[in-house]
């Protein structure tokens, strides 16, 4: 109930900085620090947090959700040694967040 209390108090309050409190939570619960990172679109910091707790699912859902690709390119580099994990798990769990989402115009795999 303590970590559902946490989760909840980020998700819904507004009235915090989602980089102050993001920093604190690494430590603690890197899960919640995602929260707040993700809530205050600070990109580099969330990138960094999953990549160093092996959180490639909500890193992957949350590149989807922003839909900037310079992050993805930023991720997706050869050089990046967390690349293959993140690519597996988009390949695993094909972003099931973002069911309903129409696809670019001329793309020829994708469904709608």
């Amino acid at each position: 109930m303590h970590l559902l209390f946490h989760f909840q108090a980020l998700s819904s309050l507004k009235l915090y900085e989602p980089l102050v409190v993001g920093k604190f939570c690494e430590a603690r619960d890197p899960y919640l620090a995602y929260i707040a990172y993700a809530k205050g679109f600070c990109d580099e910091e969330l990138i960094a947090i999953t990549n160093e707790n092996s959180m490639f699912k909500q890193q992957a859902r949350y590149l989807a959700r922003r839909r900037v690709p310079e992050l993805w390119a930023q991720v997706l580099v050869p050089d990046n040694i967390y690349r293959r994990q993140l690519i597996d798990q988009v390949s695993i769990d094909p972003l099931e967040g973002l069911r309903g989402v129409k696809s670019p115009a001329g793309c020829r795999n994708c469904s709608s």
